[in-house]
């Protein structure tokens, strides 16, 4: 049964657009470095602020390098480091001997061959031999939308750490770069054909994709004359006329460890080009506070490295500062997210730490927490950092428990938070709590604490040129990035990773992912507390056909990681997509090609009703508020997502005064709510017969009230369009309000307001 009553949209008197000045227009500074600090400028540790390179011979065992044609007299200078292309040791990438493996997906033929390899990378820019070529005919052009081809390995190949390259040949042509990806060597090619990805060669030869080599080697200048350079130690391999540059990893980490020791200060990187591109390993993971070397064999196999850190055990206080744009990082070409460019509390992660204390619950909000046991709540005092757990983000209601005293794996929501003070078995806390901690049931909850925690570590004031994360995983409290540009398309994003708190990014611009439709599009902060992202350029890259909200370049806040804040962003072809989460404000942004999904809901997706039941929805029992305004959203014919605006089940929630254009070919409703205010949108379609303007999506909850929903005051204008508001059939009898009123609808097309099951809604239409 349909209801249509044209009367609900009723006329507007006036259709207010949008100021774009006013819409883009940010906060002022968001965040404040601390107090005045020594400084330490990395030229006083050997910086040498070049990236100009020369070519040496030298032979294996021998520290001194001959033959050199250096770019200028002086150019290399004693006690600065550099780096030798292919003269370490042999690859520690183990060559593949069998061709790929070729899926392909989705229907279709065409008059196209598509030939695959594989090398294998390492840490230091050893590369394997390539494996046999793996061919498919018959094919289309490939789309993320239409046919594309997984291709992979027939079995894991070992090795430390590496990552893998993939080139595909296309027609019997020469082989051109597709993918970059870490640990695993699986790749989907969707048609994406990148650049160097900060480095690797673009195109190798039709039938011969090798550039088989040893690795790169770093050592430190101990002397240098007219044609000739004496190392800190002798080479691994003969090598000639090999590629000698300049490399600045241990100067500027010495200016970081100089100043760690003095409690903290500014690491001053001047005007010039820094080669950052010798690779730091853990060297003993089973410490508390883990210390790190340039030798890989203490790192787990498949682990994470970085460039630069921040030591363990540092309480922080640290800010690596730049000139501006004339200070430009230089990172080593795309590891595929394997390698991050600065660690931050990088220790053993507190869910496999055997301390995890027992607590009552905790309501959201809540200032203190009491602990079961007064000998743990003995052992602590403020200052303290720990970790807060509870329920499990298992989407299908699997357990997540204690297990031999840990807090039993990385399944359950959590926030790092501080103590204030520490009364009998009354700890008081330094953030009131983001979301609740208690018993779902099934799962644990309690607090385990931290080793000492980095607090306060800045990185403004540069460029970077990398395609790999700045952050990986790592526990940090109030860390700044400011006016930093980051060159590249970052495999999996530039600054999220996980278990942080009070992290900002502002006035600075980056680009997420690598091309196809894969998790590698997706900047994940993974149960983060408190983030603003302000007055930010993102750009996303992704493969045409892969706009979802699984598929596209996006930001996506998941696990519990609640309280983002984005204003004022301009996010080109970037998505933001949040599950679990709660207090979300995204105000005054710009999505260029992009959609806000905001929270998550327990039983309903898009416009279906179904069996479907979200049971980490439950287990979460913290969405109690979002709000999003004033932003711009432009969606084009070349985009097609699911909607442009979608806001999950809340307690309270807010979408109000958002302009959207939408123009794409979708049938879809421009803007869904679950719950919430929906007040004041201006929603103009074009050429979508398919697209609703709103929809409004039913939901129930075992454990959860009513989700009481408000549509008024919104105009829906355009030509061949579906409608203005939709309500499906829920297949439930759902209590919750549903108030229609005061809108308007101008379009030349459509059903102004169609109700699937009126009888099952508790529904107020009015004009």
């Amino acid at each position: 049964m349909h209801q249509k009553d044209t009367d609900m949209f009723a006329s507007l008197p006036k259709i207010a657009f949008f100021n774009t000045a006013l819409l883009l227009a940010g906060p002022a500074a968001l965040a404040s470095t601390p107090a005045a600090l020594p400084t330490f400028n990395v030229a006083s540790f050997g910086a040498s602020a070049t990236s100009a390179s020369g070519t040496c011979s030298g032979a294996a065992g021998s520290a001194t390098l001959t033959g050199c044609v250096l770019p200028s007299s002086g150019a290399f200078k004693v006690g600065q480091g550099v780096h030798i292309v292919g003269a370490g040791g042999p690859v520690l990438a183990y060559p593949f001997s069998t061709q790929p493996q070729v899926l392909k997906q989705g229907n279709g033929t065409g008059n196209h061959t598509y030939c695959y390899v594989v090398s294998a990378v390492d840490p230091f820019g050893g590369i394997s031999t390539p494996s046999p070529q793996a061919c498919i005919g018959n094919e289309p052009a490939l789309t993320a939308g239409g046919v594309f081809n997984w291709v992979g390995t027939q079995s894991f190949i070992p090795g430390y750490s590496v990552s893998y390259l993939w080139y595909v040949s296309q027609d019997n042509g020469p082989f051109q770069l597709m993918e970059v990806e870490p640990f695993y060597s699986v790749a989907q090619d969707a048609g994406e054909r990148p650049t160097s990805r900060n480095g690797w060669p673009t195109t190798l030869p039709a039938g011969n994709a090798t550039m088989t080599k040893n690795e790169d080697f770093f050592a430190t200048v101990v002397k240098v004359s007219a044609n000739s350079v004496t190392l800190s130690s002798a080479l691994p391999s003969a090598v000639s006329n090999a590629v000698v540059m300049h490399d600045d990893t241990q100067a500027i980490q010495a200016a970081i460890n100089a100043a760690v020791a003095a409690g903290g200060g500014t690491v001053q990187i001047g005007a010039g080009s820094y080669n950052v591109q010798q690779p730091q390993f853990i060297a003993d993971g089973s410490s508390q506070y883990p210390t790190f070397s340039t030798s890989i064999y203490g790192e787990p196999i498949t682990s994470p490295y970085r460039y630069l850190y921040i030591p363990n055990g540092s309480p922080g206080n640290i800010t690596l500062q730049g000139a501006g744009n004339s200070t430009v990082l230089i990172t080593p070409p795309d590891r595929g997210s394997a390698a991050h460019l600065l660690g931050l509390g990088e220790f053993a992660r507190p869910t496999t730490t055997a301390n995890v204390m027992k607590m009552a619950p905790v309501a959201k909000g809540a200032t203190q927490i009491v602990l079961n046991s007064a000998s743990a709540a003995a052992s602590l005092h403020a200052g303290q950092d720990i970790y807060l757990y509870s329920g499990s983000y298992s989407t299908t209601g699997v357990a997540c428990v204690d297990l031999n005293g840990t807090a039993g794996g990385d399944c359950h929501f959590s926030e790092l938070n501080t103590i204030a003070a520490v009364n009998g078995t009354t700890v008081t806390l330094v953030y009131p709590t983001s979301k609740k901690f208690y018993n779902d049931g099934t799962s644990s909850f309690g607090m385990t604490t931290l080793p000492v925690t980095p607090h306060h570590v800045s990185l403004t004031n540069m460029q970077i040129n990398t395609n790999d994360p700045i952050f990986n995983t790592g526990m940090a409290y109030d860390t700044l990035v400011d006016s930093v540009t980051v060159n590249g398309m970052v495999n999996h994003g530039a600054f999220g990773g996980g278990f942080k708190r009070g992290l900002v990014v502002q006035n600075s611009s980056w680009g997420i992912g690598s091309g196809d439709a894969t998790y590698s599009e997706t900047e994940e902060y993974d149960q983060f507390t408190d983030v603003t992202l302000a007055n930010n350029t993102i750009t996303g890259y992704a493969s045409a056909g892969g706009e979802s909200t699984m598929m596209s370049a996006r930001i996506y806040a998941t696990e519990g990681s609640s309280q983002f804040k984005l204003t004022g962003n301009t996010l080109n072809n970037v998505s933001f997509v949040s599950d679990q989460t709660t207090d979300d404000v995204l105000s005054n942004n710009q999505f260029n090609d992009g959609m806000a999904e905001v929270g998550i809901a327990y039983g309903m997706a898009g416009l279906n009703s179904g069996a479907n039941r979200d049971a980490s929805f439950d287990s979460f029992a913290s969405q109690s508020n979002a709000t999003i305004t004033s932003n711009l959203f432009l969606e084009d014919a070349s985009f097609a997502p699911p909607s442009a605006l979608r806001i999950g089940n809340y307690t309270t929630a807010t979408i109000s005064g958002n302009g959207i254009y939408y123009g794409g070919s979708g049938s879809i409703p421009v803007i869904s709510a679950t719950s919430g205010n929906v007040l004041n949108n201006t929603i103009y379609i074009v050429n979508a017969p398919g697209a609703w303007g709103l929809a409004v999506i039913p939901d129930e909850s075992p454990n959860s009230a009513p989700a009481p929903v408000m549509i008024q005051g919104n105009a829906i204008l355009g030509n061949q369009v579906a409608g203005g508001l939709v309500i499906p059939n829920p297949g439930f009898n759902d209590p919750a309000s549903i108030t229609v009123k005061g809108n308007g609808y101008f379009a030349t097309s459509g059903t102004p307001i169609s109700i699937a099951a009126p009888n099952s809604l508790n529904l107020n239409l009015s004009n």
